[in-house]
C-alpha cells in the first residue's frame, strides 16, 4: 500500500479455511483488476477516437476540416458522379483588417450557414481560413449551382468566388480539388 493507491494485496495463512478464504480473495481481485483494465482500455479508446475526430473537425464553424480529406476515398464518394465547388469569401483579409475579427468571425459563420442552406445534403469541409469546399455526390449542372445560391444568399456586403470541377473515374480527390481551385483563381480574376 502506497500513499496514493492499493498495488497489491497479500495474504497469508496456515488455516485451510484461511487459505480457501485467500483464494476467494485473490481471484476477486483478479477479476476485479481485469474488469479496471478493460474498463480503463474501454475509456482509452474512445478518448482516442474522441481526439481523432476532434482533430478533423474545424472548432469554430463544426464543419470537417482539411484533415478530413484524407479520409475519402474512392470507394466512399463516386468521384466521377460528384461535383466540388471551392468557395472563397472574396477579399476576407480586408474585411477583417477594416471591421475586425469578430466581424470576420461572423462573415464565416454566416457563410457556412448559407452554405449548408444551399446544399443540405452535400459534405462541406472549411479547407482554409475563408475556403470551403462543397463536395456534391452527383453531378450538378452549373444552373442548379447557381440556383441554390442565389435562393439562399442573404448579405450584400460579402461576396464569394467559386470554383467547380466535375469529378471523373481517372481521378482521385485531390485532383478535382486541385481543378475546382484553379477554377476557383479564374473566377477572382474577372
Amino acid at each position: 500500500i502506497s500513499s496514493q493507491a492499493v498495488l497489491g494485496l497479500f495474504i497469508t495463512s496456515n488455516d485451510p479455511v484461511g487459505l480457501l478464504f485467500s483464494n476467494c480473495v485473490m481471484s476477486i481481485a483478479s477479476l476485479l483488476s481485469a474488469s479496471i483494465l478493460r474498463i480503463n482500455y474501454y475509456n482509452a479508446w474512445i478518448i482516442k477516437r474522441k481526439l481523432v475526430l476532434a482533430a478533423k473537425i474545424d472548432s469554430m464553424t463544426g464543419l470537417w476540416n482539411r484533415k478530413r480529406i484524407n479520409d475519402i476515398t474512392n470507394e466512399d464518394l463516386l468521384l466521377e458522379d460528384s461535383t466540388i465547388l471551392m468557395i472563397d469569401i472574396d477579399n476576407f483579409k480586408s474585411i477583417n483588417d477594416n471591421n475586425g475579427h469578430d466581424f470576420g468571425d461572423k462573415a464565416i459563420l454566416d457563410t457556412v450557414d448559407f452554405l449548408k442552406k444551399s446544399f443540405p445534403i452535400a459534405n462541406i469541409v472549411r479547407y482554409g481560413g475563408d475556403e470551403f469546399l462543397i463536395i456534391i455526390s452527383e453531378n450538378m449542372k452549373l444552373s442548379k449551382i447557381k440556383i441554390n445560391l442565389n435562393a439562399n444568399y442573404s448579405r450584400d456586403d460579402i461576396t464569394y468566388s467559386i470554383g467547380v470541377a466535375y469529378g471523373n473515374k481517372n481521378e482521385n480527390i485531390y485532383g478535382i480539388i486541385k481543378r475546382a481551385d484553379i477554377a476557383l483563381y479564374k473566377s477572382k480574376e474577372t
